[in-house]
């Protein structure tokens, strides 16, 4: 997990968002600082937060990103062979790896250590006329917002990936 990720969290009985590093959103969890946080679940269990979290409203707002870099030049100075060899474990082939193996299996994984740990976790699920609602005033300005921003720069098909991408969430 990398420090440098920023989380959104709700400060307690106040209506702003801010953005924390993830590890001080558990301390201010802890000392009862905010009230909620968005987060997916790769991180609960490695960050112990079934330990302060009880409830869990799933809302499809959040994405998380992850990929494993590596330095250019010292993948230029490696032979073919053994960049041949990466590569066959990577792109789309480590990509379907870490769908399946990671983000698939990370929901499973929290609700398993919760219940090895004895942590209770209760959740809600956002009835479907209220995240209509949230995507109305929130989603989809936002998204037309974007489109417009790219295709400023000169990208006409934004609207057909802004399109894809809300299609592909669908599955």
């Amino acid at each position: 997990m990398f420090e440098s990720l920023g989380y959104i969290y709700m400060p307690s009985r106040d209506v702003a968002a801010d953005v924390k590093w993830f590890a001080e959103t558990l301390g201010a969890k802890v000392v009862f600082a905010i009230d909620g946080m968005g987060a997916p679940w790769e991180p609960l269990e490695g960050y112990r937060l079934l330990e302060v979290v009880k409830y869990y409203t799933r809302v499809p707002l959040f994405a998380a990103y992850f990929s494993m870099s590596f330095n250019k030049q010292k993948w230029d100075s490696l032979p073919k062979d053994i960049q041949q060899a990466i590569m066959s474990v990577s792109g789309l082939e480590g990509s379907k790896f870490w769908g399946r193996n990671f983000f698939d299996t990370a929901e499973q994984a929290v609700l398993n250590a919760a219940k090895k740990g004895n942590f209770e976790i209760i959740q809600y699920e956002l009835p479907p006329q209220e995240l209509a609602r949230w995507r109305k005033v929130a989603g989809d300005p936002l998204w037309n917002e974007w489109v417009k921003r790219m295709e400023a720069k000169g990208r006409p098909e934004a609207r057909q990936v802004l399109n894809a991408t809300l299609d592909l969430l669908k599955h």
